[in-house]
């Protein structure tokens, strides 16, 4: 292993000191070892990573003391420990009403929390076995990894003067996002202000609209955290099935829309307010749950057990996950209980005729369909493009939700042939409970939508942020990542009369981050993260999609196709046998490819249109119903 600057005295296998430094640490209360020949330094994150860099010391990536092989098997070993609470010995002191409370975290979020904190656990205990050094030098937030695998007589821990504010939703803190002109704005606030603030909007706009469901015997279609101008005519037509269509949405305030609110107000649909579902009785017996709960809580964080589950070849990393996952619980355990008594109720109370959802991991969908125990019909909506290549199948499918997490509806409405050739080879679905509806959000997109023709070249960049779900997010992919979209835009930018926009994804991730402060340093570049793709494509001649691993690409390749718009996708996976997809709808190329050269062809009018040809042939084999399923999942959920 070579340090920076192609230094290879590191590997002194028995060195004095290894400082592990994070964002948490200023330089000037490290500065000290820089020069210290007995000290090897570690770069802990990527902004830590960036700071050693630009001083020109040599140092070690953390990232680099868990190589592809042994992610791969944490991976794996991750999915396992989803069902962690079934190997306690006290997990009937959890069951309320025959559902396990334990199993009410997000088992999307829960893999992401506990691979992320296993490889940085797995990294210094490799890093220690390396070097076998006599001292540790390691800051206060970045201690406890080092407490089960380091004498503390012999850990020098520096205090963290940066302490880094844990945000995103496993801490509770809720993402807000928009744009101020080019610029996008994020912050956060407290998933408990964010809730009163949704109550308040939802009652206010709910009365103003008449939106609040108040006839409990009507039959319904139930459909969990929609956002309504996305499924608009979805919406319509199931309101057309002479159902009415009812709305539970926690995470998101759709009532602050005015399209949204418009949309649900024109065709009679409802929204139900979560507080008239919790009665004096309920909350009652939430008080009683939870004092309950409290001491099995107690009692589950002291045993043993636990230690021996949350542990990999003879190693327990269980001093990591306790105070976090101890947190997470203590946090929600208010949320969960009124979440689980309001759902049980509103499955009794209400006339529902079937549910519907885009996922099964988030936590009203998880709650609800864990309540519902399959009484009520379950429909899963497939809401994500993965499969249009057969040869990266197998590859996609380690990291599919179905495969991470099972599935639980009753049956799985799926976009086309491919969607239904890849999880009828896959997973273990019963082929009964698949059905080929088409996408709802792909029905009338053309149609809706006119470009006015233009002598500038307008490209749309999209970038797909490098996720934790893989295990993959290091700091060499997100400088090759880095360096790659750089390359892209000065190409761009060395074309006459070619305007560049960039779509960040819209969902949370701490890459997104990164790349926004990247992309300041380009001028007259607008960067958009929640502007709607479709009126960003339609203004474009042809997109460009970055994908950071393979099995990891975008729903806005397919909204591309569906208004007319050849796409290229840059894959910077390339340790893989896929070949390159050339002059096809979706092209797809690696980052070692010329891509000059390929962006000099797509300026080419006449080659994007012999592009455009091809895709309503492309379009055949990955939508059914193209133009009518919105009315055929209508049919579906009504019948």
């Amino acid at each position: 292993m070579t340090g920076k600057n192609g230094s290879n005295n590191f590997m002194n296998n028995n060195c004095n000191k290894i400082l592990i430094a994070d964002s948490s640490l200023e330089i000037s209360e490290i500065k000290k070892y820089f020069e210290n020949e007995s000290v090897i330094i570690i770069a802990a994150d990527y902004n830590t990573h960036k700071k050693f860099s630009k001083l020109n010391i040599k140092f070690l990536d953390l990232d680099d003391f868990v190589n592809k092989n042994n992610r791969s098997e944490l991976y794996e070993f991750t999915n396992r420990l989803l069902k962690w609470h079934q190997e306690i010995p006290n997990q009937n002191e959890f069951k309320i009403d025959d559902v396990n409370i334990l199993d009410f975290l997000s088992p999307l979020e829960l893999h992401e929390f506990i691979l992320s904190k296993m490889i940085k656990f797995f990294s210094i205990k490799n890093t220690i076995e390396t070097f076998h050094p006599k001292q540790i030098i390691i800051s206060d937030d970045m201690s406890y990894f080092v407490q089960e695998l380091f004498s503390k007589d012999f850990t020098e821990i520096i205090p963290s003067s940066n302490k880094i504010e844990q945000k995103g939703i496993i801490n509770d803190q809720i993402e807000i996002r928009f744009n101020i002109s080019s610029k996008p704005i994020t912050f956060y606030i407290s998933k408990k202000l964010f809730s009163k603030l949704k109550k308040i909007s939802d009652k206010i706009f709910s009365s103003l609209y008449d939106l609040k469901l108040k006839n409990y015997k009507k039959e319904i279609i139930l459909l969990l955290e929609f956002n309504p101008s996305l499924y608009a005519d979805l919406i319509s037509n199931i309101s057309n099935s002479n159902k009415t269509v009812v709305l539970f949405n926690q995470r998101r305030p759709i009532l602050l829309d005015n399209t949204s609110r418009n949309i649900l107000k024109e065709i009679n649909a409802k929204v139900i307010n979560s507080d008239d579902f919790l009665d004096s009785k309920y909350k009652k017996e939430i008080l009683t749950k939870q004092v309950l709960l409290i001491e099995a809580f107690d009692k589950l964080w002291n045993d043993r057990k636990l230690s021996e589950i949350f542990s990999w070849n003879n190693t327990s990393f269980w001093s990591v996950i306790k105070p976090t996952l101890k947190n997470i619980y203590n946090n929600r355990l208010d949320d969960y209980l009124k979440l689980h008594f309001i759902s049980k109720n509103i499955l009794e109370s209400l006339n529902i005729k079937s549910i519907l959802c885009l996922n099964e991991s988030g936590q009203t969908e998880n709650i609800f369909l864990q309540n519902n125990q399959n009484k009520i019909k379950s429909f899963l909506l497939q809401h994500s493009f993965l499969r249009y290549q057969k040869s990266i199948y197998e590859t996609q499918w380690i990291y599919e939700d179905q495969r991470i997490h099972g599935f639980k509806s009753d049956n799985f409405l799926l976009w086309g042939d491919a969607d239904y050739d890849f999880f009828t080879k896959f997973s273990n679905i019963d082929t009964q409970k698949l059905i080929k509806t088409g996408s709802p959000r792909h029905d009338v997109i053309k149609s809706n939508l006119t470009s006015s023709p233009t002598k500038k070249i307008t490209v749309l960049i999209t970038l797909t942020p490098i996720s934790v779900r893989s295990g993959n997010q290091t700091v060499a992919l997100i400088e090759k990542y880095d360096l790659f979209l750089k390359r892209i835009i000065n190409s761009l930018k060395t074309k006459h009369d070619v305007e560049i926009i960039i779509k960040l994804h819209p969902g949370e991730n701490l890459h997104n981050n990164i790349l926004l402060n990247s992309l300041e340093q380009f001028d007259n570049i607008t960067v958009f993260q929640t502007k709607n793709p479709y009126k960003l494509i339609e203004k474009s001649n042809f997109l460009i999609t970055i994908t950071p691993e393979l099995y990891d690409s975008s729903t806005i390749m397919l909204d591309a196709l569906s208004l007319e718009t050849p796409v290229i996708q840059f894959i910077l996976d390339s340790s893989n046998s896929l070949s390159n997809t050339i002059d096809e709808p979706i092209s797809t190329f690696f980052e070692n490819d010329n891509a000059e050269e390929i962006l000099q062809k797509y300026m080419d009018n006449d080659y994007c249109q012999s592009l455009i040809k091809k895709i309503p042939q492309k379009l055949e084999k990955l939508l059914s119903n193209q133009g009518n399923s919105c009315q055929n999942i209508a049919k579906i959920l009504s019948q």
